[in-house]
């Protein structure tokens, strides 16, 4: 069986006449001449001058743009929990490009245009940005940013006294902004050309020295515990006063930078309170004499006085130690007893009538001994 010959397609050849070729020519001059022409007093397309698109433009219009165009220097404050814009025109804003644009247009050449069209060329210059200072201020201290209703002041983590302990409280970031540093930022924002302001990124807010976490507020609280725990029991014959953590917590003191000790003036002011409680010498004692008589005694250099100076030295360093430590004041004046807060005299005692120059010797309450004397003047 013989195979058909196969049939092959004729290509058809498509020849251009010189006359042809030269229209073709002609048209992409054209064309080109046209573009030459177009963009002898305009940016190329792919041009943008401080990322704003500036091509098809004239130097003039793009001077125009970038000088009347206020919207695109609206300035925005990224705040924790707001966003808020200040308006070029506002603040009677004026932008000079001086002859700069026209600069940046001398270094493109319109013979380029083909080569042009696509990419970006992309062009910075510096503009000159002036405002009213003092309608910039007008405008700042209307922003919710320093609205005194909803500023929260920072604070630092701190201690707190609560039932048996100190614990940590927490520091509070707050939304307080550094005015000097933000009014400073606002100057060079708004005269770079920039317009965002992120708060929070740019480090403008007042933040608390000292966070919860930080080893000083930890050290802090280990001291602060540490001084409270232990207690002075004052024996005081026919009662007791207790200073333990009830009180101690109160006499606290935590410094701006966390150091942490005791208040002396407190704890001089309970030692006062103490004398001023249990202090007998000077004060007036009703006594019933011998014969029945009620009679009131005052002044005189009997009964009990509390050392004040030495009890405050020997009160802090009990405390310090954080021992449970059970003793007497430090007197500086003893009487023979102290039976109740009224009665520091006893049963035990010589009774003196001056009147009647007449002594009795009492002892346990029993009267052992009557005698006349002479008392003199």
């Amino acid at each position: 069986m013989s195979k058909r010959p196969v049939k092959r397609k004729k290509r058809r050849q498509i020849s251009l006449s010189g006359y042809q070729i030269g229209i073709i020519c002609g048209l992409v001059l054209l064309i080109y001449l046209m573009g030459v022409f177009h963009y002898r007093n305009r940016f190329q397309r792919s041009v943008r001058i401080n990322d704003v698109r500036v091509g098809g433009m004239t130097v003039n219009a793009a001077k125009k743009l970038f000088e009347e165009d206020f919207a695109s220097h609206k300035i925005t404050i990224k705040e924790k929990e707001r966003t808020e814009t200040i308006k070029a025109e506002d603040i009677g804003t004026k932008i000079d490009t001086g002859d700069q644009i026209a600069k940046v247009f001398e270094k493109e050449s319109a013979f380029a245009w083909p080569f042009r069209l696509f990419g970006r060329r992309r062009y910075t210059i510096d503009v000159h940005i002036s405002y009213d200072e003092d309608r910039m201020r007008e405008v700042e201290e209307e922003l919710e940013l320093f609205d005194p209703g909803k500023v929260i002041a920072p604070e630092n983590a701190g201690l707190k006294a609560v039932k048996k302990k100190f614990r940590i409280v927490s520091e509070t970031e707050g939304n307080t902004v550094d005015k000097e540093a933000f009014d400073k930022r606002l100057d060079e924002v708004f005269t770079t050309g920039k317009t965002n302001i992120d708060l929070v990124k740019e480090d403008l807010y007042i933040l608390p020295e000292y966070y919860a976490k930080d080893k000083k507020v930890k050290a802090a609280l280990k001291k602060a515990n540490q001084l409270t725990a232990g207690s002075v029991i004052y024996d005081l014959d026919y009662t007791k006063e207790v200073v333990d953590y009830k009180k101690t917590k109160d006499w606290i003191d935590v410094t701006e930078d966390m150091k942490v000790s005791y208040d002396e003036s407190k704890v001089g002011d309970f030692v006062q309170s103490l004398g001023k409680k249990y202090n007998t010498m000077g004060s007036r004692r009703h006594f019933t004499t011998f014969e029945g008589k009620d009679i009131t005694i005052y002044d005189g250099n009997y009964g009990w006085k509390i050392y004040f100076d030495k009890e405050k030295k020997q009160l802090l360093k009990d405390l310090k130690s954080g021992k449970k430590i059970s003793r007497k004041p430090i007197y500086s004046y003893e009487a023979m007893c102290r039976r109740s807060e009224d009665d520091d005299i006893g049963d035990s005692y010589v009774e003196v009538s001056i009147d009647k120059q007449k002594l009795w010797l009492i002892i346990d309450g029993t009267c052992k001994m009557t005698s006349n004397v002479v008392t003199g003047k």
